[in-house]
């Protein structure tokens, strides 16, 4: 093959070479990058070519390692976790990591061809979305490529005088020697440096094993965007690490996502309040993933089920309700509650709207149901809090998010007052009476928003 031909072909050549080192063989690629932005410059392919080319190369390579670190992220996680002697804390650290600092870290591995495997497969093990991946993967190559072949372009001129100097064989020469001392230091640094790494993160993980060990936990049972992030953005700040438990736990992966930017190491559980045996799967998980639970908050809700008013009411409307509220909450308190009575603390909270409290035509099922969960609150409590266990209740009513004054963050502070005050049983936020109480039954010192104690 001739020079000529070469030349003809350089952007398949780049595709392959840069595919080789971005896949984490250790082959020198700057020098690559550099020669085809020169080339470029003396006339070669164009830039957007060798651009093209260099970027599909590395955004190719990444998608082997993200589709492998999807495919088996777990067992990656394990693996890196039993190479360091702390399976479980190390698993948790890295992906509490690397959710924290996406972008950046993917961005400064495409600078370092070793480190870039690593993240590509952390990306789909974590979850991260295929497409947002592949605008960040294509947005990273495009910036490195793309900085090293302007470079060469610039320097087109200077770099073509070298070699008319010299002569093209002197330089291939050169280049080989190059190659091979990099090789070969290449081969003789590995095993220090691996062993420099390794002993760098075991000291990091063992450093994290000790805080995270002691970091207590919270399982949110019916979380979502609203008063479930704000809970466990309340709780987290206090240094708890947030078990997220819904029916669809792929929709909580954002909020894990938004958790870590916050610094508050979070994971997503299935669970479905009106299945006992996903209940108390999805707690098992948590106690597996986390270890004890020390709060568990319960604030399941169903927009698809039937609301009917007191005079509608028929025995499927309202099982539907007892289902959710009442053997949902029951399970998943025999599943918490045996640990802390053992260990002598906890807390338990329940959440409903303020018809549990003042009972309203409109929410005859409902209403029903949440008033037998407020009143197991206050039984539960007598029984337990000389044990050392606080059981809690907050009402809500007020549509959160959507009025002024019903700020979610205000109201999850309530709930930390609850598990801090175990003298107090109930928080009730009344936003606007007449939304939950007929007009003669209003009393004066509701009139306005009120949060008493019950």
């Amino acid at each position: 093959m001739n020079v000529d031909a070469i030349i003809h072909h350089a952007g398949w050549f780049l595709f392959v070479w840069v595919f080789a080192n971005q896949s984490g063989i250790p082959v020198p690629v700057v020098p690559s990058l550099v020669a085809a932005g020169a080339l470029a410059g003396r006339g070669g392919p164009s830039c957007a070519v060798m651009l093209a080319a260099a970027a599909s190369g590395a955004v190719g390579a990444d998608m082997v390692w993200y589709g492998l670190g999807r495919w088996r992220g777990a067992q990656a996680l394990s693996l890196l976790g039993r190479l360091l002697h702390r399976p479980r804390t190390c698993a948790d650290h890295v992906e509490h990591a690397f959710r924290a600092h996406e972008v950046g870290f993917q961005f400064w591995a495409q600078f370092l061809p070793e480190l870039n495997p690593i993240a590509a497969g952390l990306a789909g093990a974590t979850g991260v979305a295929l497409g947002r991946y592949i605008v960040i993967a294509s947005g990273t190559a495009m910036t490195w490529a793309g900085t090293w072949i302007a470079l060469g372009y610039l320097l087109a001129d200077v770099l073509g005088e070298a070699i008319a100097y010299l002569g093209v064989w002197i330089v291939v020469l050169v280049a080989l020697a190059v190659v091979a001392l990099v090789v070969v230091r290449f081969a003789r640094r590995r095993r220090s440096r691996t062993e420099l790494v390794k002993s760098a993160a075991l000291v990091l993980v063992t450093k994290v094993n000790q805080e995270e060990d002691t970091m207590p936990v919270i399982a949110i049972l019916g979380a979502g965007p609203g008063m479930g992030l704000a809970i466990a953005k309340t709780f987290g700040a206090h240094g708890y690490r947030v078990a997220l438990l819904s029916r669809h736990p792929a929709t909580q992966e954002p909020f894990v996502t938004e958790l870590a930017r916050h610094g508050i190491i979070s994971a997503a559980f299935r669970a479905d309040a009106r299945d006992r045996e996903s209940i108390a799967s999805g707690l098992a998980a948590v106690k597996q993933r986390f270890g004890s639970i020390d709060v568990l908050e319960f604030s399941p809700f169903d927009r698809t089920l039937p609301m009917p008013s007191a005079t509608e009411l028929t025995y499927e409307s309202v099982r539907v309700w007892i289902d959710l509220y009442v053997h949902g909450a029951v399970t998943a308190v025999n599943h918490v509650l045996p640990d802390m009575l053992a260990r002598g603390s906890g807390t338990i909270l329940f959440t409903t709207s303020a018809s549990s409290v003042h009972p309203a035509p409109r929410f005859g099922a409902v209403g029903a149901a949440m008033a037998w969960l407020r009143n197991w609150a206050y039984a539960l409590h007598a029984a337990v809090a000389p044990k050392g266990v606080q059981v809690g209740h907050v009402a809500i009513g007020a549509f959160v998010g959507r009025r002024p004054g019903a700020i979610r963050d205000e109201i999850a502070s309530l709930y930390w007052e609850l598990h801090m005050h175990h003298h107090e049983i109930e928080k009730v936020f009344l936003l606007d009476a007449a939304d939950w109480l007929p007009e003669q039954t209003q009393p004066s010192r509701l009139a306005s928003k009120t949060k008493g104690v019950r």
